[in-house]
């Protein structure tokens, strides 16, 4: 899980815990170790094998992995072994069983979302931290002018992701669109869809709703990077988009899948004003972030002296 040239916004969140731990701790040495998708079985072998030698040569402090599969690719018994799991190593069944099996591998745990806690391997120390926002993510005009109330001529749709992804739902999204324009309402949208993070910063302040679709997430960051543009949103009850919308008015959760559900939020969410996103930012960016994470490598590595 870490941005490529070819998919600049995968894992992008870690790409930002790691610069944003280099930043806070410039004394402190960071390396990363990217294992691309794999094409064939032999690549993933291949890869772990790689990744062995580099690790076991560099002799690192902490080892910490992305993603409940990759545990496979620590030297076992080097370091101590953080993993923070994100959503689908845990809620999808087959990928689960991976990432439980991997779970002996690693000494602390971190999930990104409270609803994770209860899937997560349970005889390990668990923490939770959310990913954060990086600071890129603000309003490009004043929130009142562009997010005050009342239902826009031509609205303005975000899909916050890529429509090829199943778990995204894409066609829940499309019939959103639909069921929007047979109500009269012009409708336009944009997506997420192998985007560099400046254009994400882009299409978030100039869509008037991010519509997500999801049916399953973990603690999906671009609903926090829409609440620090000042962004309304409108979402599937999915990981935990509650307990971060429940604060910001322009939000709505909707408990349904029904696209007529989903239609009528997004006409909602137009009698009253946006997120404030001054607020969002002082409580989501990607700094309180990383000094968790820094505290649990501490912790670790006070228990190892």
């Amino acid at each position: 899980m870490f941005p490529t040239e070819s998919s600049p916004h995968l894992g992008i969140f870690v790409r930002r815990e790691v610069d944003a731990l280099r930043l806070i701790h410039p004394n402190a040495e960071f390396r990363v170790w990217h294992i691309d998708t794999p094409s064939t079985k032999a690549h993933y072998v291949f890869s772990r094998r790689k990744v062995l030698v580099s690790v076991s040569e560099w002799r690192p402090n902490i080892i910490h992995c992305h993603y409940g599969f990759t545990p496979w690719f620590a030297p076992h018994g080097r370091a101590p072994v953080v993993c923070t799991y994100h959503g689908t190593d845990l809620t999808v069944a087959w990928k689960r069983r991976i990432s439980l099996l991997m779970g002996v591998r690693v000494d602390h745990g971190i999930i990104v979302s409270e609803s994770l806690r209860p899937l997560a391997p349970s005889r390990k120390a668990m923490s939770l931290v959310a990913c954060g926002v990086d600071k890129a993510f603000l309003p490009k005009h004043p929130r009142e002018a562009v997010r005050g109330p009342g239902l826009p001529g031509k609205l303005r749709l975000l899909f916050p992701g890529d429509p090829k992804r199943t778990e995204k739902d894409f066609p829940l999204f499309e019939q959103v669109i639909v069921e929007l324009q047979q109500r009269g309402l012009s409708v336009t949208y944009s997506t997420l869809d192998q985007v560099a993070p400046e254009v994400v910063v882009d299409r978030m302040n100039d869509a008037d709703v991010v519509v997500m679709t999801s049916r399953a997430e973990g603690s999906p960051v671009t609903v926090r990077e829409a609440l620090c543009c000042g962004c309304r949103v409108v979402t599937t009850d999915v990981g935990d988009v509650r307990r971060w919308l429940s604060q910001f008015t322009g939000c709505r959760v909707v408990d349904s899948r029904s696209p007529s559900d989903l239609a009528n939020a997004c006409v909602d969410v137009f009698s009253e004003l946006g997120p404030d996103s001054a607020v969002a930012r002082s409580m989501l960016t990607v700094d309180s972030e990383a000094e968790a994470i820094w505290e649990i490598y501490k912790r670790l590595l006070s228990a190892e002296a």
